[in-house]
């Protein structure tokens, strides 16, 4: 295998990984090529073994992603109930009203979430559709577009003016106008 220092994308350390990290260092394998080859930082490799030559057991895994909050109390559902059989309004109206209303706080997803659970609401499937993500407009070649930036300060009839590329963003060409219509 050949060891290299180029830039690449670390994976996410997995239970997997873990055995085979502590299994490896066991056979006194080097913790760079295990971590090349796990797709680890090195850092994360002497993390495990540090771990497994302390307490003899695999590194504990966090669970990942935002924890789960706790749900509406009693208190809430029924404010919930009664805003929504007086106004039948939506869950981002209801919040405001809510707020207006009982002066308390309740994000308008729990508000939704609660409504489904309820039957007060349905799930609408044209707003539950991917939207399509943006795109930068770039050019993937240097010197295959060019972008023109230019700036009047409103004085001096003076302008400037500068050519950019637009793959590298490097200034190509510069100028600055004078009043009788000529660039430097």
């Amino acid at each position: 295998m050949m060891l290299t220092t180029e830039k690449r994308k670390y994976g996410r350390l997995s239970e997997r990984k873990v055995k085979y990290i502590v299994r490896h260092k066991i056979r006194d394998k080097s913790t760079r090529s295990i971590a090349l080859e796990m797709r680890v930082s090195i850092s994360t490799v002497k993390r495990v073994w540090a771990y497994w030559l302390t307490y003899h057991e695999y590194i504990p895994l966090k669970k990942r992603g935002r924890p789960e909050g706790e749900g509406l109390s009693m208190n809430e559902r029924e404010i919930i109930k009664r805003a929504k059989g007086k106004y039948k309004l939506g869950a981002r109206r209801l919040k405001k009203v809510i707020e207006r209303d009982c002066g308390i706080h309740i994000p308008h997803n729990r508000i939704h979430q609660h409504l489904l659970k309820e039957g007060l609401a349905k799930v609408e499937s044209k707003k539950k559709k991917r939207r399509k993500p943006y795109i930068r407009y770039e050019r993937e070649h240097t010197m295959s577009a060019g972008h023109i930036d230019w700036y009047d300060p409103g004085f001096n009839n003076t302008k400037f003016c500068a050519i950019l590329d637009d793959a590298s963003r490097k200034i190509l060409v510069a100028g600055r106008g004078i009043p009788d219509g000529r660039y430097r």
